[in-house]
């Protein structure tokens, strides 16, 4: 990030009454662009991502794994079919946490 020994002493706080062209000409200093220049925020946006494939490989096994429990049961495909389907419908219609 071409680190500066003063960077934590000498960073500059936004002031709300600074003038457009004073913010530009002070943006090198602000922590989001000292995060950007590190690396690290692409870092983590790519952990996350490889997070959140890895949960949506998880719960696809697990889906296509009841699937297989429901037919070992004796249960339809027609019948399984349709309790998905109006599972997928009540979840959609409910928000995420």
């Amino acid at each position: 990030m071409g680190h500066r020994d003063d960077y934590l002493d000498s960073d500059e706080h936004w002031d709300p009454a600074l003038s457009r062209d004073q913010r530009l000409g002070r943006w090198w200093s602000s922590a989001s662009f000292g995060l950007a220049l590190s690396g690290k925020a692409a870092h983590a946006l790519a952990a996350s991502e490889d997070a959140v494939a890895v949960a949506e490989a998880a719960r696809d096994l697990v889906q296509h794994q009841a699937v297989y429990a429901l037919l070992e049961e004796g249960h339809s495909v027609r019948a399984i079919a349709i309790s998905c389907s109006s599972r997928r419908a009540r979840s959609a219609g409910s928000p995420r946490h």
